[in-house]
């Protein structure tokens, strides 16, 4: 065999390795390419983690919440109903100056103080909101029946102002309408029954 042939076949030889090795090379990249994109992102994420993830593996029980902030009140402000056992408070404006206002019922007036039943009507009362979270002091009116035990505001006549809805218990068993005069103060109150046989029930207990 002659030289010439020699250097003829160490030349294919060698175009076979490389072959092979760029087939290798490219099957290598077919594979990393068809990774899915998440692992990639979990890898270089770990990299890019942070000192308190990077302090050990990934598991749940490694990886520390933000601390939950505590809500944060002031201390509470009260104010006098100027009647005794408030029962319920109704947020609305009532005077027409866009700031909310307070209608709280009372069972009894404040005066002579918790005084509830024994024939005197319940008080709602009446505090003005100045806009800043403060309230004038305490404006009172008959309820129209015993025990004031909850309040609601709407219009009911279709005037434009708002109203008050009182509802008394006991045995009264009534509800007292105060017409609003639009600028926070109240017509004296009309009353209506709530049912008679309600009403006898609770006399016949008396």
């Amino acid at each position: 065999m002659t030289r010439k042939s020699h250097t003829l076949r160490g030349i294919l030889q060698f175009f076979r390795v490389l072959t092979v090795l760029l087939g290798v090379a490219a099957l290598g990249q077919m594979t990393s390419a068809s990774l899915p994109s998440g692992k990639a992102r979990a890898v270089s994420g770990w990299h890019a983690a942070s000192d308190v993830e990077r302090s050990g593996p990934t598991s749940g029980s490694n990886i520390r919440p933000p601390a939950a902030t505590a809500p944060v009140f002031l201390p509470a402000v009260t104010y006098d109903t100027d009647g005794a056992a408030a029962y319920s408070v109704a947020v609305a404006d009532v005077n027409g100056d866009n700031k909310p206002d307070l209608l709280v019922a009372n069972c009894g007036p404040g005066r002579p103080a918790h005084t509830c039943g024994g024939g005197i009507n319940g008080v709602v009362g009446v505090l003005l909101g100045k806009g800043d979270g403060t309230f004038l002091p305490a404006v009172t009116y008959d309820s129209g029946g015993f025990g004031a035990s909850g309040v609601a505001v709407a219009d009911v006549n279709g005037d434009g102002k708002p109203d008050l809805l009182v509802a008394n218990d006991y045995y009264s068993n009534t509800i007292g309408v105060l017409l609003g005069n639009g600028d926070g103060t109240f017509q004296s109150v009309v009353t209506y029954g709530s049912g008679e046989e309600v009403q006898k029930r609770w006399r016949s207990r008396i």
